[in-house]
């Protein structure tokens, strides 16, 4: 059976190399590259002429277009004003961030109070107050962010006493 084996790939061997030596002194798609390079060089690109106009008196036509006011106002558009930023101390006026603190991590929430709310609420990362939201909660600050006009606006806040 080995034997048998062996004959067979040494046979599959001798045809491949029959095969190799077969294409390297063939060239079974010479006769389309002989016809495609006779047939590149007949090829000739089209003559292509050009007529030049005459003189032309360029100042007349400018002062003709830029005396032209509302040529332009259609064109261009009016320069968009600058949004304001928003102002993080008047908008977090009367908010207090206490050390009181619940859950460690990314669970991590304070008690904030807003305005004359003597308890608080409990809020955590992604709350929002008066607009802006809390990002990252630190052990002496809190962080917050908004986001006005496509523009990320960020302010912190201290963290008080009791």
């Amino acid at each position: 059976m080995i034997r048998i084996l062996f004959t067979f790939g040494w046979c599959a061997l001798a045809v491949a190399v029959a095969l190799l030596i077969l294409g390297v002194f063939t060239d079974p798609v010479r006769d389309q590259r002989v016809w495609l390079e006779t047939e590149l060089t007949n090829v000739a690109p089209p003559a292509i002429t050009f007529d030049t106009a005459p003189d032309v008196d360029s100042t007349a036509l400018q002062r003709t277009i830029t005396g032209k006011a509302n040529l332009w106002r259609g064109l261009v558009a009016p320069p968009k004003q600058a949004a304001t930023a928003p102002n993080f101390g008047n908008e977090m006026a009367g908010v207090v961030i206490t050390r009181d603190q619940i859950g460690t991590g990314d669970q991590v929430q304070v008690r904030v109070r807003v305005g004359n709310d003597t308890r608080g609420q409990w809020m955590g990362k992604g709350a929002v107050v008066k607009g802006w939201t809390i990002v990252e909660i630190l052990p002496r600050e809190v962080k917050f962010s908004k986001t006005q006009n496509g523009t990320e606006y960020t302010g912190v806040l201290p963290r008080g006493n009791r």
